[in-house]
């Protein structure tokens, strides 16, 4: 699949790839996303992480080992087809369903299921995304 000079190339992917990081096929991730490497993050077919989104897959503090606070790494599962958003968060161990949007700036805390557009901080589902096209096409 052919990037913007602004989204990772398959070179750039593959680096990933090595740190652990599972990419399917059509995966367009942004240069400028934060894509954990401490845990496993798994991102579906046709996903798309936008500028600025970060993708968690691990649990601790900064230095927590030494206050008695271990990191914990998780599963982190991005399902086929999802967008995440610009400056989105997803956290460790979250799954999110194939077909979702997490909008921008929003924060998944909890799993995902599929279809459906989460919002907001902690993000909650707002609408499903066959209305998300319906909506959209009414403004075109």
């Amino acid at each position: 699949m052919q990037n913007s000079p602004a989204d990772l190339n398959d070179k750039e992917q593959d680096a990933l790839r090595a740190a652990g990081v599972v990419i399917g096929d059509n995966v367009v991730i942004a240069r400028n996303a934060n894509i954990d490497k401490h845990g496993t993050v798994i991102l579906g077919d046709g996903t798309l992480v936008a500028p600025f989104a970060f993708i968690f897959c691990h649990r601790g503090l900064a230095g927590g080992k030494a206050r008695g606070f271990p990191s914990q790494n998780m599963i982190t599962t991005i399902g086929k087809n999802v967008t995440i958003g610009v400056r989105a968060m997803v956290l460790h161990g979250v799954t999110i369903g194939d077909e979702s949007v997490v909008a921008a700036g929003s924060v998944a805390t909890k799993d995902v299921p599929e279809g459906v557009m989460v919002a907001g901080n902690p993000a909650k589902i707002i609408k499903t995304v066959d209305e998300l096209r319906r909506d959209w096409r009414k403004k075109l």
